[in-house]
């Protein structure tokens, strides 16, 4: 069976897109810091502080809008290539390791493979976890599970 590395996981539960989000407006944030420093330093009146936070705001703002305009077409193609490498395209009756969820580290079989948005690359796929499960906890991401070798598979 192919063992899930630490990558499986750190991708699986979307972390290159959570710190994309949060480095990139923090990065307009201390720019901001490092331009109007000034205002804390020597205020003219009582707004100049106000004004300082409220720069702060607006460019963690911008630069989370900006993160999510740049990011998609960086973070995109690395997802895409990740879902490639986990095993890509899934077909039904294969057995698959789920790396995410209270499910995690159970491999499992596919009962179904679609996609919700052909032209963003949004794959899906359900997994037969069982009869415990609720209406959408079988469904995963096609970076959320890996591919088991065929040669290996528990009989």
């Amino acid at each position: 069976m192919k063992k899930p590395s630490p990558i499986h996981y750190f991708v699986a539960n979307e972390w290159p897109s959570k710190l994309w989000l949060m480095v990139i407006p923090l990065g307009f944030v201390l720019w901001v810091v490092r331009s109007c420093w000034p205002l804390l330093l020597r205020p003219s009146g009582w707004p100049d502080p106000l004004l300082f936070i409220g720069c702060c705001l607006l460019a963690a703002l911008l630069g989370y809008f900006v993160g999510i305009l740049i990011g998609w077409p960086i973070l995109g193609p690395f997802y895409y290539s990740r879902s490639l490498k986990n095993g890509e395209p899934f077909q039904q009756g294969e057995m698959v390791h789920v790396l995410v969820g209270p499910f995690r580290d159970r491999v499992v079989r596919v009962l179904d493979s679609f996609d919700i948005a052909p032209w963003a690359g949004a794959h899906r796929i359900r997994v037969d976890l069982g009869t415990e499960t609720k209406d959408d906890e079988n469904i995963f991401s096609s970076i959320q599970i890996l591919r088991v070798s065929n040669s290996q598979l528990p009989t």
